[in-house]
């Protein structure tokens, strides 16, 4: 992470997933990160941090990483002129998926949703059989300088 223009925080993608998820990692924790390189805006750095925080500690809770074998990709990449879309995929795969929700949404449904609009984004959630699927797609910003 980097100070921007106007004492901002700036973040490479890359950085910000390490960061966010090493706290939870451990020998048995397999995850992928592939993805070109992106700088994140002072004003996206925040909203795609807590997306991220949210994703692990729900992995740790209840998906891949609350099990044995359990393991995590999260990949990105960049689609159309710029400004360039980013669109960031998480996705657990385990030995026995997360339950359906009753139907409520829950403060992480919530949280997701806010932090795409902060993100003039969307956000999609699949339920597979062998684990969950999170997409968040947003216009990239160019970071100041």
């Amino acid at each position: 992470m980097t100070q921007g223009e106007n004492g901002g925080v700036t973040a490479r993608l890359d950085g910000l997933v390490e960061t966010v998820i090493a706290p939870y990692r451990s020998e048995n924790a397999h995850c992928t990160i592939e993805g070109p390189s992106v700088a994140l805006s002072e004003r996206q750095v925040v909203p795609v941090g807590l997306v991220l925080h949210e994703l692990v500690t729900n992995a740790v809770k209840y998906g891949a990483w609350s099990q044995p074998g359990g393991d995590i990709a999260i990949r990105w990449e960049l689609a159309g002129d710029k400004p360039h879309r980013l669109r960031l995929e998480w996705r657990e795969h385990c030995d026995q998926a997360p339950e359906p929700s009753n139907g409520k949404r829950g403060f992480g449904s919530m949280l997701l949703q806010s932090s795409a609009r902060q993100l003039d984004g969307e956000w999609t959630r699949e339920l597979e059989d062998d684990g969950i699927a999170v997409t968040l797609s947003f216009p990239l910003e160019e970071p100041a300088a």
